[in-house]
């Protein structure tokens, strides 16, 4: 009993590990894992060394030199109040990525946490979490959002908890299906008998053998989550100024449509990150399920 408990954990470990070792290796070998990863390291160097890469401060102010064109000293330009686009864009990677990085995983610690206890003891308990889930779905995503904003108050960190809401019941339901697959088999069964904790069999053996959906799920709601994050600062109700943000610009760039470089330089960079996070999400599923790529590639 004890060997087949050790043989259920080292199963686990097993699927993780191999879906590290493929993911590395599959970087080389999918062009599209490929690009989305490069795209999305250029911006996180953004996000994570902004003081180093901008060339100025980005809320300092020049009027002389107002809606200027890209030129050498401009790379991409400036907006109406003379302030350096690109070194806004890149601070704004800072505060887009951390929002969409900090709801996407407050959606996956409580809906994983979710899912595993719902699939795995069923019942009653199953029932009433799902259906308390499911009533969050009964509200649009971004209207959702807006409600706990207008109730929590517009702030990064009220952004992070009001998103992340929205992405409980969808990790849940992920979870919980993977779970409800993988409870009856026998690992989790000799787990049992063996004497092992519930949660040690849900975490260590269940959980990593139910984390490749999830993986691409997370991928995919980050580029999800960076457009809702937009739309709420294009609203007003995300990030405020003079915070710079990708939403906030767009929406102060709306008075200038003439000055294309002042539109299109945020549009471009929530555009380039979102393919990236679905090109990425596309590339972790092939890896998880090659079978999937190649019947794609019948029908082509």
């Amino acid at each position: 009993m004890i060997a087949d408990r050790k043989d259920a954990a080292a199963n686990g470990k097993l699927v993780l590990k191999t879906v590290s070792n493929s993911f590395i290796k599959g970087i080389f070998k999918d062009f599209n894992l490929f690009v989305g990863i490069s795209i999305l390291a250029i911006f996180y160097v953004f996000a994570f060394f902004p003081n180093v890469i901008a060339p100025f401060d980005p809320q300092e102010m020049n009027y002389d030199d107002e809606l200027a064109p890209p030129s050498r000293s401009h790379l991409l330009g400036t907006d109406h109040y003379g302030r350096d686009i690109f070194s806004r864009i890149v601070f704004a990677a800072r505060m887009d990525l951390a929002i969409s990085m900090g709801s996407v995983t407050v959606g996956f610690i409580f809906g994983v946490f979710l899912g595993l206890i719902s699939g795995y003891f069923g019942g009653v308990l199953e029932s009433l979490i799902m259906r308390v889930l499911d009533s969050l779905l009964a509200f649009p995503p971004l209207i959702l959002a807006i409600l706990v904003i207008a109730f929590l108050g517009s702030n990064s960190m009220n952004l992070i908890i009001s998103i992340g809401i929205i992405y409980i019941p969808f990790f849940a339901r992920v979870t919980r299906a993977g779970v409800l697959g993988q409870r009856e088999l026998e690992y989790v069964q000799a787990s049992k008998v063996s004497g092992a904790r519930n949660f040690n069999i849900m975490i260590k053996s269940i959980l990593p053998n139910v984390m490749g959906p999830i993986l691409v799920q997370t991928s995919l709601y980050l580029g999800v989550t960076l457009l809702v994050v937009a739309g709420l600062s294009f609203l007003g109700l995300g990030v405020q100024p003079p915070t710079p943000s990708w939403g906030t610009m767009l929406r102060e760039s709306q008075k200038y449509l003439n000055k294309i470089w002042f539109v299109l330089s945020p549009g471009a960079c929530i555009f380039l990150v979102v393919l990236s996070f679905n090109l990425v999400g596309d590339g972790i599923r092939d890896l998880i399920d090659p079978s999937m790529k190649l019947s794609q590639q019948d029908r082509q």
